[in-house]
This record gives C-alpha cells, sequence and structure tokens, in this order.
C-alpha cells in the first residue's frame, strides 16, 4: 500500500501517489465507493517470490462514457507490413503498451474502502491510519491516478493518442534503430 500512496520510511522511500487516504465523510455526494480486493501471487523463479496485489472493485463503479477501445482491423495490420516489407530500406518498430495506463491521472476520483486489519503496522505508523479509521473498521482511500487498465482506459489511450497525434509529437520524434543486416 505505500507504494500506491507517498512510500514507506526508508523501505521505499517514494511512492506513486495514486491513492490518498481519507476519512468517509471526504467522499463527495453522490460518488460511489467500492471494494478492495488482494490478490496474492507465486513466482517461484523470482528473486521476490511472493506478491500481492491490491485490486479495485471496478463493477461498482461508473463510467458514463464509452469503455470500448477499438482496435485495428486485421487488414489495417496487413497493409502496414506489406507496406514495410516492399519498401526498399524501410524500418518498423513495434512497442509493447502494457504500462501504457499506469499512473496516468484521472479526471474524476474513485473512492475505495480498505478493512483496517490488512495494513502493516509500519503504514499504520506513518500515515497515522488509526485516526481515519471508520467505526465499521474500513479505512477510506480517494484514487487519483488510473492503475493497470482500468474500465476507462481505452478512451483514455484514444484521448491521449489524439493529443500525441495533434501536437505532431509522431510526426517530429526520430527513432534510431539499428540496422538488423550487419
Amino acid at each position: 500500500m505505500g507504494r500506491l500512496a507517498q512510500g514507506i520510511g526508508t523501505r521505499m522511500k517514494e511512492g506513486t501517489d495514486t491513492i490518498f487516504w481519507i476519512k468517509r465523510n471526504h467522499v463527495p455526494a453522490g460518488k460511489k465507493v467500492t471494494y478492495a480486493n488482494a490478490i496474492c501471487c507465486s513466482f517461484p523463479l523470482k528473486d521476490d517470490p511472493y506478491c500481492v496485489r491490491l485490486t479495485v472493485g471496478g463493477n461498482k463503479l461508473d463510467y458514463n462514457g464509452d469503455s470500448s477501445a477499438p482496435a485495428p482491423s486485421f487488414i489495417d495490420s496487413k497493409l502496414i507490413f506489406n507496406s514495410t516489407i516492399s519498401t526498399k530500406g524501410a524500418k518498423f518498430i513495434t512497442t509493447d503498451i502494457k504500462d501504457y495506463f499506469l499512473n496516468n491521472p484521472m479526471e474524476n476520483f474513485k473512492y475505495m474502502k480498505i478493512p483496517l486489519w490488512w495494513f502493516p503496522q509500519d503504514v499504520i505508523d506513518q500515515y497515522g491510519i488509526m485516526s481515519i479509521v471508520e467505526p465499521d473498521g474500513f479505512v477510506y482511500v480517494e484514487i487519483r491516478k488510473r492503475n493497470v487498465r482500468p474500465q476507462t482506459s481505452g478512451p483514455y489511450c484514444i484521448q491521449s493518442s489524439s493529443y500525441i497525434h495533434e501536437t505532431s509529437w509522431l510526426r517530429t520524434t526520430t527513432l534510431q534503430s539499428r540496422n538488423l543486416e550487419t
């Protein structure tokens, strides 16, 4: 939780500022509060084989826009590949955008509650969590940044792509590539 907030002491000096601890009465009227879900994983081949992820119960949150993310058709992809292959000296680059949506600011903050018993003692001490625990045993958080592909990431991607295109970033950026023939 410290990584999502503002860090944890000397163990993790900086966080991502994704969540901020609040009292329940700071949740704006009409906003829904969703639940937190802990996902525990084991990756035996990694240096730190145990992972716990905090996920947001997105099925309880509303989004009024179009949440679809249009993808290129097979024909679009084929035209790009064929154009690259048939053009002498052409170069092609592709990227993995799996983390494209991480830490992007949200226009409308979302709200979640986390049971107090999930908190490690160092987080409770550093953030003064005991002063904001509600009588029902939950701590409320305001989510200010997107993290790992929320329901609204499709429209955000489209808006971001439009912004990049409008500012001519794609046309003015020079990509350095390695000659594969040598």
